[in-house]
């Protein structure tokens, strides 16, 4: 596969989404469960433990210290999925994940991958649509949807609208007129992720968006609601493994 494509950074409610070609890393470890595929040509991943070749599919356990290298010529899929979430939580039970790397997946047929334009094109709200299909076809089950309690979804949007600000648990819950521990309890359960970790990923995915819209580092800090450039800095390689400019600047 050799299209041309800018790489790709998306992001929605503690799950991100890194499409990249060729992308060699050196070790690092983050907090975050990692789904790596290519849609061509095999990678190698190496750990303190083993090395893994000719891959095409692999589950990064959370914490594990790892070097990725991709081929040149072909693109990678990175999906990073917040330890706290009910994904998460899913995957680490399904695989009994630990410390080691699973690249060993009986039931996939990776003919059956979406291809390069598909992953490109997935909007934001089909993301996570797009990852449990993907785990379906991995598992012999498929984790259990249901519908967002209304006061979640408006507490979204409070915290949408002010990332620019000090967002506390308790000014949200109080606008949806809940006690601060009721919210925290139902938000857990709903979202899948406590409330500070989904705080953090929307700051995250503002700021990255603010870059993206040609606006300063600073000022995209700033709108994401990160005290300074060192800030925003240091929790980009704690999610991700790297730094931003070495993302931001393809």
């Amino acid at each position: 596969m050799r299209q041309t494509l800018k790489h790709k950074l998306k992001f929605i409610d503690g799950i991100a989404l890194y499409i990249g070609k060729g992308i060699a890393t050196n070790p690092h470890r983050h907090f975050a469960l990692e789904i790596v595929l290519s849609l061509d040509k095999p990678f190698e991943i190496l750990t303190t433990e083993k090395t893994y070749s000719n891959c095409q599919f692999a589950i990064i356990p959370k914490n594990i210290k790892h070097q990725f290298i991709g081929n040149q010529d072909d693109h990678q899929v990175f999906i990073y999925i917040d330890p706290f979430h009910q994904l998460s939580n899913f995957i680490e039970k399904q695989f009994e994940l630990s410390e080691f790397v699973i690249t060993d997946f009986p039931l996939l047929d990776h003919s059956k991958f979406a291809t390069l334009q598909q992953w490109v094109e997935i909007e934001n709200n089909k993301l996570l649509d797009t990852i449990e299909n993907l785990l379906g076809q991995i598992t012999d089950k498929k984790s259990i949807k249901h519908n967002t309690d209304s006061r979640i979804s408006k507490s979204f949007e409070y915290i949408s609208n002010n990332l620019d600000k000090n967002i506390s648990i308790s000014s949200v819950a109080k606008s949806i007129f809940l006690s601060e521990s009721r919210y925290a309890h139902l938000f857990k359960l709903e979202v899948g992720i406590p409330f500070r970790r989904y705080v953090l990923w929307q700051r995250m995915q503002k700021t990255i968006q603010s870059i993206l819209e040609g606006n300063s580092l600073t000022s995209a800090c700033y709108d994401g609601g990160f005290s300074d450039i060192s800030h925003f800095n240091k929790v980009f390689q704690q999610m991700f493994g790297t730094t931003p400019s070495a993302v931001l600047k393809s």
